[in-house]
């Protein structure tokens, strides 16, 4: 089976995972030090996916790399994995983090953005 063909199906797969189901795939997959530190290893974590992304994204601006879509998609999914790794350690959901988000920038630009009420934050 070749490489594309297996990742095909391991997404296939992931798709098919509820909230719950990808919490419980995540905690397995760290390791009890991560455990024991959740809050400090997510917050390492989110800042090093972040990082290569924006590694990605220095390459294709300024170094005339081709946007690598599919490593920036990659990392992504890396920053998804330990954005549920802190909302289980802070017990919340995905759910609850949008909510807030909409809420929170609804308040902030209610008729859409406007760079003067960016300005104007406080």
């Amino acid at each position: 089976m070749t490489q594309e063909v297996t990742r095909s199906l391991y997404y296939q797969e992931m798709i098919r995972m509820n909230d719950r189901e990808y919490t419980d795939f995540v905690l397995n997959k760290v390791s009890s030090k991560t455990l024991d530190e959740p809050i400090i290893a997510s917050s390492l974590g989110l800042a090093g996916e972040v990082g290569e992304i924006a590694d990605l994204v220095k390459k294709y601006t300024f170094h005339n790399h081709k946007l690598a879509v599919e490593e920036v998609m990659e990392e992504l999914g890396d920053l998804f994995f330990y954005m549920t790794l802190m909302m289980n350690t802070l017990e919340t959901t995905l759910d609850e983090i949008i909510e807030m988000n909409v809420q929170k920038l609804n308040e902030r630009y209610p008729e859409g953005f406007e760079s003067i009420r960016s300005m104007n934050r406080g």
